[in-house]
């Protein structure tokens, strides 16, 4: 069954969104380097370089990935699945938007920084073509 079959749709993030992704977001620190506070959420939503793509159902976010773009790299600050929907290809599909996105912006190139401890999520990007830069786990992705 597809996700739209499921009733859940990806689309560019909107206002009414942001509360969500904030109160996920403080809740989790699985997916980026640090935390995201409010106003960094503000600043990303009014940028012309951000690119914020959300899972929703029902109007109950499932999930988003947050970034921007600078020059020709695209850096993804946070991305987030609720735990109970992954597996199921909104993480795929978020990150499938937002690499779009960032290559109609001008980017060739993809960053992502997370915790060291989260083989998950390492597993995830590697699985989608990311690679590991130097001895950190900065990943990054050249575009086809």
């Amino acid at each position: 069954m597809s996700l739209a079959e499921k009733g859940i749709i990806i689309r560019r993030t909107i206002e009414t969104d942001l509360r969500s992704i904030y109160l996920a977001a403080t809740e989790t620190k699985e997916f980026c380097s640090d935390n995201l506070t409010a106003d960094r959420l503000a600043d990303l939503f009014a940028s012309d370089n951000s690119i914020l793509y959300s899972a929703v159902r029902k109007k109950n976010l499932l999930g988003f990935i947050l970034g921007n773009v600078k020059g020709e790299g695209a850096f993804v600050e946070k991305i987030f699945v609720k735990e109970k929907f992954r597996t199921c290809g909104i993480g795929s599909l978020l990150l499938e938007k937002f690499l779009l996105g960032s290559k109609k912006a001008g980017s060739d190139i993809f960053f992502i920084a997370l915790p060291a401890e989260n083989l998950q999520a390492l597993n995830f990007l590697i699985e989608r073509g990311f690679v590991q830069s130097d001895n950190t786990i900065n990943l990054h992705k050249k575009n086809l």
